[in-house]
Order: C-alpha cells, then sequence, then structure tokens
C-alpha cells in the first residue's frame, strides 16, 4: 500500500470485543526521491502512539 504522507494514517484499530486483544505491527518505510532534487540533508517526523 502507498499512501501520501501529508495526514495522519490509521495502522490499525479495533473497537468492541471483550478477552484477550493484541496486535502486531511491523511497518516499512521508504521513500523515493528524484534525481533531480537538490542535494542535502532532508529530515522529518515519524510518530507511533499506542493508546
Amino acid at each position: 500500500m502507498t499512501a501520501s504522507l501529508d495526514t495522519s494514517r490509521t495502522a490499525y484499530s479495533h473497537t468492541g470485543g471483550t478477552g484477550n486483544n493484541s496486535a502486531t505491527w511491523d511497518p516499512l518505510i521508504t521513500a523515493a526521491i528524484a534525481l533531480s532534487n537538490v542535494a542535502g540533508t532532508y529530515t522529518g517526523t515519524i510518530s507511533h502512539t499506542v493508546a
């Protein structure tokens, strides 16, 4: 799945249910940088929250 990173994305959600519930997440993050981009150091932020 490819998604734009200009907004928050939900990786997993669950409502309802009883008993023990669990989930695993093994993300793969890639960045495609065009060869025409200016050389330099680029930074970004990836946030992961668990409630």
